[in-house]
């Protein structure tokens, strides 16, 4: 009996020790899925009422509002990882504040790497795990 259950042991815990350092790149994409709303970007709050959101969408675009403009493009997610890339936008002017706040969402789009959920918020991070985002689901 002993033979039998050293052997299933080390089975089951090679089974899942692997199973836990692989990443299913398809079912992280899926955490992402959803329109989140922008509270913070690196740090500091949006503007009241600002419609900053995105959207990670199943069939990997990426989709928002900047807080002015909209804008969209790819992203991809490759062990654990987000890569970002080159967003289209509109053109639409805004006051100066507000102008500011959309360079610095979409500076910091450019920088996303990793991302986390957690009770009901979305958090993205750059490649060194400095926070750049945070919100929670789009209600509008």
């Amino acid at each position: 009996m002993a033979r039998q259950i050293i052997p299933t042991t080390c089975l089951l815990a090679l089974v899942l020790g692997g199973g836990c350092t692989m990443k299913d790149d398809a079912q992280s994409a899926q955490t992402l899925s959803g329109v989140w709303h922008v509270d913070y970007i690196e740090g500091r709050g949006v503007i009241d009422n600002s419609p900053a959101h995105y959207q990670f969408h199943a069939d990997n675009q990426l989709s928002g509002h900047a807080t002015c403009n909209q804008f969209s493009g790819a992203y991809s997610v490759e062990q654990g990882e987000i890569t970002i890339g080159e967003l289209a936008t509109t053109r639409k002017m805004c006051p100066p504040a507000l102008m500011e706040q959309e360079q610095r969402l979409l500076e910091a789009l450019k920088r996303v790497k990793r991302w986390k959920t957690d009770n009901g918020l979305m958090y993205l991070f750059d490649a060194n795990g400095a926070e750049l985002f945070r919100g929670g689901p789009w209600n509008k």
